[in-house]
């Protein structure tokens, strides 16, 4: 009986992780795909994902600059 109650108790803990986890990280598919940000994604207009995209475009640009401007030595490129 003991070991019934202790078992119930960490299926219950693991249910709330779980339940945390989705919270804190989104609901993902089984090949780790975060599935509510397609869902949030799916319910923009096809301009308004453009927008965000676009933003995420710019923000990676501008990091790789700021990357590129303060980076203490300099990489070979064999491109």
């Amino acid at each position: 009986m003991e070991a019934m109650v202790q078992e119930r108790k960490q299926n219950a803990d693991a249910a709330e992780l779980k339940g945390s986890a989705e919270r804190d990280f989104g609901e993902h598919d089984e090949s780790g795909v975060d599935v509510s940000l397609l869902r949030y994604m799916l319910q923009l207009t096809p301009l308004e994902r453009l927008k965000v995209m676009e933003k995420h475009a710019r923000d990676m640009a501008t990091l790789h600059e700021y990357g590129r401007k303060h980076r203490k030595t300099e990489s070979h490129s064999n491109r």
